[in-house]
């Protein structure tokens, strides 16, 4: 992130040609003018520019004037810079300080953008609308140069002409700017494009188009729009359909959560402000403006009862109702700052809106899992264990995935300073908006019921952790088994009704202490992973957290590879997390205690028996002299039955077969 650090950097667009690797000579001029280290971008048709800056902060997108290019400008922002390592030939391998040139370059774009608006000022009505290139929609400009999917590059290309066609463009504007941006929504047509862009103007129809019912709520075209709608509107209706055709592409409004979203361009966001409203009434302050000398229109469209009229109905609208089904549904698929990781693969590719992607990590994945710092750090926790090490990589890639099919709940445990919580910590601050930290009163047993909100801020998590474990405690053992059984979760917020939801979410706890188990049964045996965390550094380093900050992007990276482990091969369990799995499970299980120091038992042997009374009278006091609860004669029985111990009736009452009391002898008569 460039926030906080000592770097900048120029992005150029739709300056070099993949193919030829010929660069336009204005993104030539600006490398020059930088003399600072260069290369190419992932798309291959662009440039950036990396250099050393401790200006204030910029952030701008300007176009180029006279070129179709466009600069963007970063020093001090909350932005990431994905570093390709494609060095430009012939520009400087090194970072030179930049900050002069940034200032320089937003001066002149401004300047030249100022002047261009004075010209066109001066030109009135007369202007040639095909010199309006710097004016177009910034989702109409996307589509130009960026195209669209395999399947819709047709329908794009027909809109887009269409669109262009709404703005006053004539064919000879249209077919030049699409030369422009070859690689872009004109690929499909090279070589034929003047009479494709012809046919396509000639069918577009020149009036108002909204997009199809719910079609941009999977299409990658987004709506096509006119500045001044033709007609009156004085509806709140019709205003509607209108703010559709002008943000269908942008907006989602979830009747779930009763809230709007807001494509960003990496994933669809929750607006914490009434941004539909505020945009319902920059519609009415546009609508109103071609009926200035009629008063009553314009404090009809003036009205705020209007613009929340207009929002109201847009929620209905299908191009923008939505339910949270429709968001991150592909389990496999983790939305990052730098595009989306497909997990199945580990490629990074662009970020698509009909993904209904609503989270993203902190970082994007670098190419290469190269983080030295965090695997030292592991190896010092597992003290060399590369197989408790393989583990823990494979379980933090999974849990970037929204797959709960293991039903495992690992729990990180160990005396302070050990390393739990740098793990912990490290993975959910990676994980960003796909991370949950939970009370620890979620997992343990209670003595009054707890609100279902715990369980519905977990929707759409993909790692919930939880930490510092009291002494004494025991685990809320039905809970512990609806979160991680994979089976769908009702739950609601305060004040809200109930919904049903799919958990993605895995658990990750860690503690100094282990909440007792008060059913050890094979269904918990079956979920539980103790990591253990046994070994202290020889120099701790507190700001070892801090440090790792840096190789985020590796770890990231180091997790994704991770996940295809798992896929490829499961879990591979540790000599290590197997015996300490074991110790924990032995440690909890006072039924089978008993069994071993106060019965004898021998399955089959009809000639060892018991009563149930007398059994349960020995049972509950071992319970209680340990501190645990020895529940119900009726629990009692299914848990012998459990260890396979059957009962049968016997001189008319119940006796447990295979097992009897051992002969306690008093202690001065066991010492003769």
């Amino acid at each position: 992130m460039l926030a906080g650090s000592l770097y900048g950097a120029f992005d150029l667009d739709d300056c070099r040609n993949p193919a030829t690797g010929e660069v336009a000579e204005w993104a030539l001029a600006k490398v020059q003018d930088a003399a600072s280290y260069a290369e190419v971008t992932t798309s291959g048709t662009g440039l950036r520019v990396l250099g050393l800056a401790s200006g204030p902060k910029v952030h701008r997108n300007q176009v180029v004037p006279g070129t179709g290019g466009r600069l963007e400008t970063y020093r001090g922002c909350e932005r990431y810079i994905v570093v390709t390592g494609e060095h430009l030939p012939g520009s400087p391998e090194v970072l030179a300080e930049i900050d002069a040139e940034i200032d320089a370059t937003v001066a002149w774009l401004d300047e030249a953008k100022q002047a261009a608006k004075t010209a066109k000022a001066a030109a009135g009505r007369g202007q040639d609308r095909e010199q309006r290139r710097t004016d177009l929609p910034p989702d109409l400009d996307r589509l130009i140069r960026s195209g669209a999917p395999e399947g819709q590059r047709s329908e794009a290309f027909f809109h887009a002409v269409g669109w262009l066609k709404d703005l006053g463009w004539t064919v000879t504007a249209i077919v030049a700017l699409l030369e422009r941006h070859p690689g872009g929504i004109a690929e499909k047509y090279a070589g034929r494009l003047e009479p494709e862009v012809a046919r396509a103007f000639d069918r577009a129809a020149d009036r108002l188009q909204a997009p199809r019912s719910g079609g941009s709520q999977h299409s990658g075209v987004p709506s096509r729009k006119r500045t001044v709608p033709a007609g009156p509107v004085v509806t709140e209706d019709s205003a509607a359909v209108h703010f559709a055709a002008l943000h269908a592409g942008r907006l989602r409004y979830c009747h779930d959560t009763g809230a709007w979203f807001e494509w960003d361009g990496a994933a669809w966001r929750q607006a914490r402000v009434p941004i539909a409203f505020q945009w319902a009434r920059e519609l009415a302050r546009d609508l109103a403006k071609p009926y200035l000398d009629e008063p009553k229109i314009m404090a009809t469209l003036g009205r705020t009862t209007f613009a929340g009229g207009v929002e109201r109905f847009a929620r209905a609208d299908p191009a923008f109702a939505v339910t949270h089904d429709t968001w991150d549904r592909d389990l496999f698929l983790l939305g990052t700052p730098g595009g989306t990781v497909d997990l199945r693969t580990g490629e990074l590719r662009e970020p698509d809106p009909a993904d209904g992607i609503t989270k993203l990590t902190a970082v994007a994945p670098a190419e290469t899992p190269d983080c030295p710092l965090w695997l030292a750090f592991l190896d010092q926790a597992t003290k060399s264990d590369h197989q408790l090490m393989r583990l823990i990589r494979q379980l933090a890639g999974y849990a970037l995935t929204g797959d709960t099919r293991e039903h495992v709940l690992p729990f990180a445990w160990g005396g302070g300073g050990n390393g739990k919580g740098v793990l912990i910590n490290t993975l959910g601050g990676i994980l960003g908006n796909y991370a949950v930290v939970a009370s620890m009163e979620t997992f343990v047993a209670t003595t009054g019921e707890r609100h279902p909100t715990d369980l519905a801020m977990l929707r759409g998590a993909r790692l919930v952790t939880a930490s510092e474990t009291e002494e004494d405690r025991a685990w809320a053992e039905a809970r512990i088994k609806q979160m991680t059984g994979g089976d769908p979760i009702t739950a609601r917020f305060m004040r809200r009704d109930f919904f049903t939801y799919q958990p993605q979410f895995k658990l990750l706890i860690m503690g100094n202490n282990r909440p007792n188990l008060r059913n050890v049964d094979d269904a918990m045996r079956r979920r539980f992973i103790m990591l253990p965390f046994e070994h202290k550094p020889a120099r701790p380093d507190p700001l070892l957290p801090e440090k790792l900050k840096a190789e985020w992007p590796a770890i990231l990276r180091w997790a994704v590879e991770g996940c295809l482990d798992w896929q490829q091969n499961g879990l591979i369990r540790s000599t290590r997390d197997r015996d300490a799995t074991e110790e924990y499970f032995a440690s909890q299980d006072a039924f089978g205690q008993w069994l071993a120091e106060a019965c004898d038992v021998e399955p089959g042997n009809e000639y060892k028996t018991a009563t149930s009374t007398e059994l349960f009278t020995s049972w509950r006091a071992f319970a209680q002299r340990i501190g645990d609860d020895p529940g119900s004669q009726r629990a009692f029985a299914g848990r012998m039955e459990k260890r396979g111990i059957g009962k049968r009736k016997s001189h008319g009452q119940m006796v447990y077969e295979g097992i009897r009391l051992l002969v306690r002898r008093p202690f001065h008569e066991a010492a003769e």
